[in-house]
């Protein structure tokens, strides 16, 4: 039966225990009524062209959808679906998609699609992985309360009317959220959305508003070379990561590629958090620019880090090769490792007694400790020491030399933890030296 012929085709309410195949067929009726239709096998629309209206309202997918390479030149309505198996939009072309409280318990893979009209993701649910890369909207996107519980890959995409990213219950990108080269050529927001992990926004171009209102990067995100030709909005947002995390976001990276070079990740960041910072400072929100103004610097202290240690692994290679003496002469001379560990000792006092100054608590702790130091040392110089130092000064010369370098040690050696006790051995040893 040539079903293509049919004017309405009404499968409503049908379950299909079978895999129904329509493979390259082409519909051009009024309408397809799927509604409440339940598919237990896959279903195959690879390549067809449908012209006029198909509904699968509240439909239920329980095994593979495939609309690879298909055409909708009017209304497709998944409105409620669920799609239990794999959905595979890839390379389709929608006139109008309605896919609002749509949910997607397996991957979904819209990537090469192209929406010609309004594409409406409305409190869609996205269990797992979710990939629009290299997709093209031409009119307004919704992604209005989409929830995005695996990794969102928004790559290479060109949104040429609003792209809404909004939530007014907080929802989350659970995993990876991928925004790199993506153009944004109306207004974009993302106002209440929390980061769950890695959000990645490198060479993304905002021609208009970019709204980043009360969002919340729980880990670190990369704004390398990201231009913004409008309004930039960062009201109440926060950067909750750590050095640390950023640290092993960096290493874990470096792992997962080894062609990656771990100072040029670094400075990726690094550029990144000065673009932002230049960004708010150019809007006179000085305020907001303060939060990039510390990650700067931790990239800083990072890089210091990575460059000791590669200058220690260069230096050991070069100790076990032998190189002819006129390579030798010609070689330049490597950079004064005792200055960027100065500098690297200097970055990370500065992040553990304020957070570069960022943290005003931290600040005050500090002050605290640091008078109580200073009275302990006096209280132990009177009562112990006095009378020692009369008796055998170049011990006790020694002694605080020793405890002078083990401070130093410390800071250079250990990633120090943000406690109390940890900061207050440490200054009590570097107090009890400098006293």
């Amino acid at each position: 039966m040539d079903i293509g012929k049919f004017s309405v085709l009404d499968f409503s309410r049908t379950e299909f225990y079978c895999e129904l195949n329509l493979y390259a067929k082409q519909f051009d009726g009024i309408n397809i009524n799927l509604t409440n239709a339940t598919f237990n096998q896959k279903l195959s629309f690879h390549r067809s062209i449908i012209n006029c209206e198909m509904l699968f309202k509240e439909a239920c997918f329980e095994s593979n959808l495939i609309f690879t390479e298909a055409k909708f030149n009017d209304v497709v309505n998944l409105d409620k679906a669920k799609f239990k198996g794999k959905a595979q939009f890839r390379g389709t072309k929608f006139n109008r998609a309605i896919l609002t409280e749509t949910n997607f318990e397996n991957k979904a893979d819209f990537s090469n699609a192209i929406f010609n009209e309004k594409a409406y993701f409305t409190n869609a649910v996205f269990e797992a992985d979710t990939d629009f890369s290299s997709a093209t909207f031409a009119d307004e996107a919704k992604f209005f309360n989409a929830d995005f519980k695996g990794t969102a890959i928004f790559e290479n995409i060109k949104f040429k009317k609003e792209a809404d990213f909004k939530t007014d219950s907080n929802l989350t990108f659970g995993k990876d959220a991928k925004f790199k080269n993506t153009i944004f050529l109306d207004n974009a927001y993302f106002n209440n959305r929390v980061f769950e992990d890695f959000a990645d926004f490198h060479e993304a171009d905002f021609k208009k508003v970019a709204c980043f209102y009360s969002v919340t990067f729980k880990k670190p995100v990369n704004f390398s070379s990201i231009i913004f030709n409008g309004a930039l909005n960062f009201v109440n947002a926060k950067t909750d990561f750590t050095y640390k995390e950023l640290k092993e976001l960096i290493e874990t990276q470096i792992k997962c590629d080894k062609s990656i070079d771990n100072i040029k990740r670094t400075n990726d960041f690094r550029d990144g958090f000065r673009l932002m910072k230049y960004n708010l400072n150019n809007k006179g929100n000085a305020l907001d620019a303060s939060l990039f103004h510390h990650l700067e610097l931790y990239c800083k202290e990072l890089e210091l880090e990575f460059t000791l240690e590669n200058t220690k692994d260069k230096n050991s290679e070069k100790s076990k090769e032998v190189k002819p003496a006129d390579e030798t002469k010609g070689s330049p001379k490597d950079k004064n490792r005792i200055e960027i560990l100065l500098d690297l000792i200097t970055l990370k006092l500065y992040r553990n007694i304020s957070d570069h100054h960022t943290n005003l608590l931290r600040i005050i702790n500090f002050m605290v400790l640091t008078i109580a130091a200073y009275g302990l040392c006096f209280y132990i110089f009177d009562i112990f020491l006095l009378e020692t130092i009369i008796a055998n000064p170049k011990a006790l010369v020694f002694s605080i030399i020793l405890c002078y370098i083990a401070g130093l040690i410390v800071y250079m050696n250990l990633d120090i933890k943000q406690s109390a006790v940890a900061v207050i051995a440490t200054l009590i040893c570097v107090f009890y030296g400098i006293s």
